[in-house]
């Protein structure tokens, strides 16, 4: 049901001469653009992906030239390691972080069974390098968050350590800039991507492809402390698996679809065991709220989607007459609320999973407080590691429970199961 209302916001949208961001139609690529780094297929990972309908779940799909297990250093490199890795925050029962603790305070539970812990550090020691990912939405109907958000990355840039690390990925499923220390460069990249927004040129809507394509792709067993920031919408969440079928028989989207669905992506995130993600949802939170509420701003969503469209097109057609009022019944409107409520809740989920948080950017000039609040997090958390106790690789989820000893009255936040795997 949620992409039949999609679509039918699609062909209306459509009917204005205002291009949808919901349909997702690539931009022209400009030619101030950037390719693709030569050393590195991003996104190759995922021509391998196959929707298998029985199972009900994307399986790898090698051709006659590519056997499992033969991928080379420039498609996918696949880790084994067992380390388990879980950042945790600590806060009093008012909220505050609790710091100074150390390696003998956690205590660290595997299925109710007691683990070693081999690894442990501070979120903020310098000599612990960090791999942080940010990927970035910038469809059209996100257009107007990129300038501020841009800015609030660079300040989070030029507080790297010097063992940091920083890759940039966009929601086309290009590698802007690959990983580097050099602040000038990733400058470089977000100052290129907001150029592009002011010229009218846009991503693609394929942010949990953006996402799959790191988790699977970017990072390798030498990254200690692999973090994604995930800024977006969700709304891809539309053109995954499984398919509506009465959508299924429309031409016009049939090949939008991507061959994963929201648990693929989910399932990938728990078999990483280390990464953690903050989730950063630009537009009015729905999350959390009574369904009146939930429909009012949703409602509030639609309407600034359509006028963002038309006043972007307005650019290139000054004579385009303005699109009429949107009059929703109380039934579309709940439904719209529905899909958008969905579409966050994908988003946020992925943080869950790893234990890391989620934020909502309701204002574009919340973005510089948001990433503070991200680098705050990041440098209150503890890292600890360990090998488990049961070394089967099942594909069967663990749950994994950190505490602090003789502190009942603390709140620990972290990852809280994965999946014991290959990873990619």
């Amino acid at each position: 049901m949620r992409l039949v209302f999609t679509l039918g916001l699609a062909l209306f949208q459509g009917a204005l001469s205002i291009t949808p961001a919901v349909c997702q139609t690539p931009p022209t690529a400009p030619a101030a653009t950037p390719q693709k780094p030569t050393d590195r297929d991003f996104g190759s990972s995922l021509d391998r992906l196959k929707w298998d309908q029985k199972k009900q779940a994307a399986v790898e799909n090698y051709d006659s030239k590519t056997e499992p297990g033969a991928e080379n250093d420039d498609d996918v490199v696949r880790i084994e390691t067992r380390l388990v890795v879980s950042d945790v925050v600590v806060m009093d029962q008012k909220g505050r972080y609790i710091e100074g603790l150390t390696q003998k305070d956690f205590i660290v539970n595997e299925d109710g069974q007691p683990q070693k812990i081999s690894q442990f550090s501070h979120g903020d020691d310098a000599n612990i390098g960090r791999s942080i990912v940010l990927i970035l939405d910038y469809s059209p109907s996100l257009g107007q968050y990129i300038g501020l958000s841009a800015g609030a990355a660079q300040k989070l840039i030029d507080q790297l350590g010097p063992k940091d690390r920083m890759a940039i990925v966009t929601d086309d499923v290009m590698l802007l800039v690959d990983f580097t220390s050099n602040k000038a460069e990733l400058s470089k990249g977000l100052n290129l991507l907001v150029r592009e927004v002011k010229s009218n040129r846009f991503g693609s809507s394929n942010q949990f492809s953006a996402l799959l394509a790191t988790i699977r792709e970017l990072f390798s067993v030498e990254d200690v402390r692999p973090i994604i920031i995930f800024q977006t919408d969700g709304d891809q969440l539309g053109f995954m698996q499984p398919v509506d079928p009465l959508v299924a028989q429309n031409p016009r989207v049939r090949d939008m679809f991507v061959q994963f669905s929201l648990n693929d992506v989910n399932s990938a995130v728990e078999k990483s065991r280390r990464i953690t993600i903050y989730s950063v949802i630009p537009g009015l939170r729905l999350i959390g709220l009574p369904q009146s509420a939930q429909a009012e701003r949703a409602d509030k969503i639609l309407a600034n989607d359509i006028f963002t469209a038309y006043q972007r097109r307005l650019q290139s057609n000054p004579t385009l007459p303005p699109p009429a009022p949107v009059t929703l019944t109380a039934e579309d409107s709940a439904h719209n609320a529905a899909v958008r409520l969905e579409m966050q809740q994908a988003a946020a989920g992925v943080a869950e999973l790893t234990g890391g948080k989620t934020f909502f950017l309701e204002q574009p000039e919340q973005a510089e407080s948001i990433y503070s609040q991200i680098l705050s997090d990041v440098n209150h958390r503890y890292i600890i590691g360990y090998y488990p106790a049961n070394k089967a690789v099942d594909g069967k989820r663990r749950r994994v429970t950190v505490e602090v000893r003789n502190h009942p009255e603390y709140t620990v936040e972290g990852r809280k199961s994965y999946i014991p795997a290959v990873s990619p």
